[in-house]
C-alpha cells in the first residue's frame, strides 16, 4: 500500500494499480489472472496487461474466486 492505495503484481512482476481498496485490487487481480490463464508467450503477457491497465476502470464488478497472483501493500 503507498498513499493509502494498493496495487497488483503480476507474474511478469508488473504493477498494476493504484486501487483505493484491497478487495478492488483482488477484484482486479482475478480479472488479470483469467485474462492472462494460458499465455505463455512474455511479449503478449505485457501488451495484455498494458491494455488492461488503459482499460482497468471500464470493467464490470467480479464475484470470481480466483485467487490473484499477488496483491501487496506498497509502503
Amino acid at each position: 500500500m503507498a498513499r493509502g492505495r494498493w496495487y497488483v503484481t503480476t507474474r511478469e512482476r508488473v504493477d498494476v494499480g493504484p486501487y483505493e481498496t484491497k478487495a478492488e485490487a483482488e477484484i482486479a487481480a482475478s480479472h488479470l489472472a483469467k485474462a492472462l490463464d494460458g499465455i505463455d508467450e512474455p511479449i503478449v503477457a505485457v501488451a495484455l496487461i498494458s491494455e488492461f491497465v488503459r482499460r482497468r476502470h471500464a470493467l464490470p464488478p467480479a464475484t470470481s474466486s480466483a485467487r490473484p497472483q499477488s496483491v501487496t501493500a506498497c509502503q
